[in-house]
């Protein structure tokens, strides 16, 4: 919420504790989430390591861009992206 839409300080009070409550409430589910594993595997560090990966094969990157669908059709060669995206964004 942006500072200039509280007008009333006990508005602006409530959501501050509701914010912070929030977060606690949040963080203490992603703790229970991800020591669950860990309690009850019979190998700790087998079960900590599945939910390593379990929580880093969330973010995924993708460095390749096979192709893009454009104005004047689909280029399909990295240069030609490269170069619409470039004249797109930099002009």
């Amino acid at each position: 919420m942006h500072q200039n839409n509280f007008i009333n300080p006990k508005i602006k009070d409530h959501y501050n504790r509701y914010c912070a409550i929030s977060r606690k409430v949040i963080r203490e589910a992603k703790k229970l989430q991800c020591n669950s594993p860990i309690t009850f595997s019979v190998n700790k560090i087998e079960g900590a390591w599945s939910v390593i990966k379990q929580e880093s094969d969330k973010i995924q990157v993708f460095d390749n861009i096979s192709s893009l669908s454009w104005e004047s059709g689909k280029l399909n060669e990295a240069e030609e992206i490269a170069y619409t995206f470039n004249k797109l964004v930099f002009q």
